[in-house]
């Protein structure tokens, strides 16, 4: 899934599909001021801002973030995603191909202190011998907060995606589920539907993903390996891969009603 400026990028194809809504670059815009003036307001911005504002956010801890954009030969269709405690401690690295020439290869970090980052990204490159790629250049994004909201609307104001605490916590992801609470929140809008109601098995199902994330966090390498090795077993890897039963979300089911 393409994101940014690229021609292709998720963000651009949303972009065409407007028709007759006119879109505001380069803006400041506060959801206090725009919810005085509007009926609805939704709040996209990826961050936690909105939902911490309005006492809404339950925070569950933090990611370092390092990357950079790389030159070389790659395969385009696969993403190959590490793990390794003594660079990633309990979170985990990632090469993610834009093209067959360029590729975004990050670190996300969970234990460590911001200052010891530009080291541990160093030692990822180092011991995947990825040092050899070019960099075009490297990034060092503001510190990830995890976690999730208590509600999902306070008002006429609607959270959707990471905004709404829609990532889960296990490898980060949540493009698609921003994607689907955006769908949810303009439903909810032109059909006066509860918006809360519609938005919680979303929830729910990024819940049960991001149970896994405590056990996980236990394993060191030889246990991340011995995970691996039977992920790959014969059996096991084609009941996952070819069955469409979505197995971490019921492991995660299944760990949420033994907690609760």
């Amino acid at each position: 899934m393409t994101r940014g400026k690229h021609r292709e990028s998720v963000e651009n194809q949303l972009f065409t599909l407007l028709k007759k809504t006119p879109v505001y670059f380069n803006r400041a815009a506060d959801y206090k001021e725009l919810s005085k003036k509007y009926d609805y307001v939704v709040v996209a911005t990826g961050k936690d801002t909105a939902a911490k504002e309005m006492g809404l956010w339950i925070d569950y801890g933090v990611v370092h973030l390092r990357g950079g954009l790389v030159f070389g030969t790659f395969e385009s269709t696969s993403s190959t995603v590490y793990f390794n405690t003594r660079y990633a401690g309990q979170g985990y690295a990632r090469l993610a191909p834009w093209s067959s020439t360029q590729a975004i290869i990050g670190l996300c970090n969970i234990g460590c202190s911001e200052y010891e980052m530009d080291r541990l990204y160093t030692n990822f490159l180092e011991e995947e011998n990825l040092a050899h790629l070019e960099f075009y250049y490297k990034f060092s994004l503001p510190i990830f907060s995890t976690g999730r909201v208590s509600n999902f609307k306070s008002g006429n104001v609607l959270l959707v995606g990471r905004s709404a605490g829609l990532t889960e916590r296990l490898l980060g992801t949540g493009a698609v589920e921003a994607l689907i609470s955006g769908i949810l929140a303009a439903r909810a809008m032109i059909h006066d539907l509860d918006y809360e109601s519609l938005v919680k098995p979303l929830q729910k199902h990024v819940e049960n993903i991001s149970a896994i994330r405590a056990p996980y966090e236990n394993l060191d390498n030889e246990g991340l390996d011995r995970l691996v090795a039977m992920i790959n077993t014969p059996g096991i890897k084609q009941a996952i891969y070819n069955t469409g039963i979505n197995f971490i979300d019921m492991a995660g089911g299944i760990l949420n009603k033994i907690k609760s």
